[in-house]
């Protein structure tokens, strides 16, 4: 979930300061933490394979977020969907 290389491109292209930029960077890793914590509980009450499916829907909004980013606000919640796939895929 690591964004090293096109780091910089995005900085220059949305305008960010580093700040700005660890926040997107930081966002999918903030995203894995709800999402390890919610596909637990999901996977819980409604099954393992519900849990995999839902978290496809996090796994395409997100890029497809980032990819059309015109703000510090569509990047970030992007990366923070992606990460929220990741931690829902990987309980």
């Amino acid at each position: 979930a690591s964004i090293g290389a096109a780091l910089e491109g995005m900085a220059q292209d949305l305008g960010l300061e580093d700040n700005a930029s660890e926040w997107v960077v930081s966002g999918a890793k903030g995203g894995a933490v709800f999402g390890g914590l919610f596909g637990g509980a999901l996977m819980v009450s409604r099954g393992r394979r519900t849990s995999i499916r839902l978290s496809a829907l996090p796994f395409f909004i997100g890029p497809l977020l980032i990819f059309t980013a015109q703000s510090f606000w569509q990047a970030f919640i992007g990366r923070l969907l992606m990460g929220l796939g990741f931690g829902l895929a990987s309980v």
